[in-house]
């Protein structure tokens, strides 16, 4: 589905085109909400519908409202290591 839309956005749409914003906001939030069964299922009705009807126009709005208010798994970002703000600490185990 990804390809197809880079396809899309690439082969079809103008580079000052709202389409193509659209189109990258969908391809990056697609790789960051969390894909349950639920949410499979529907994502491959869409494309199911988007290959029978070779319709992109639906399939972007169909994808739109999918992911308007879905939860993210966005990972935080790593903290840089900083050495100043370690401490040593030693326990002793008496065996």
């Amino acid at each position: 589905m990804r390809d197809e839309l880079d396809f899309i956005k690439e082969n079809y749409l103008d580079e000052d085109d709202p389409f193509r914003e659209k189109i990258s906001d969908i391809i990056i939030n697609l790789s960051i909400v969390a894909l349950t069964k639920r949410r499979m299922r529907t994502l491959r009705r869409i494309w199911k519908d988007y290959k029978n009807s070779k319709n992109w126009h639906i399939m972007i709005s169909q994808l739109s409202e999918f992911l308007k208010e879905k939860p993210s798994n966005e990972e935080p970002e790593a903290v840089e290591f900083d050495e100043s703000k370690l401490k040593l600490i030693c326990v002793q185990f008496i065996s």
